[in-house]
């Protein structure tokens, strides 16, 4: 993963598929449905989360997963089910690039 991977750039890809290969080598598509700044206003850096959301079943663990896109190529990202609503099942991703408090 490149330092270019901003939330400012995943929030680009809003409402597109991302395919994953599941533990039994059936391709899943899951859609990015939010791409959330979580960085604090008295700290320097980039702290953000991605929301994927992907059919009911396979329920897929907490784990690292190599995701392709067709415009962004293989990302390889650590994926947490977070629940269910009524189009399937919900994965984060977070990211934590802080260096510190502002000068």
């Amino acid at each position: 993963m490149t330092e270019n991977t901003t939330r400012e750039f995943f929030a680009q890809h809003i409402s597109t598929n991302f395919s994953l290969a599941s533990a039994d080598g059936e391709s899943v598509e899951l859609e990015l449905v939010e791409a959330t700044d979580k960085t604090p206003a008295d700290i320097e850096g980039e702290q953000f989360s991605l929301v994927f959301r992907g059919p009911p079943q396979p329920a897929l663990t907490q784990r690292i997963y190599t995701l392709e896109h067709p415009d962004m190529g293989k990302l390889e990202l650590f994926l947490v089910p977070v629940g269910l609503d009524e189009s399937g099942r919900l994965y984060e991703a977070f990211f934590n690039r802080l260096k510190g408090p502002k000068k």
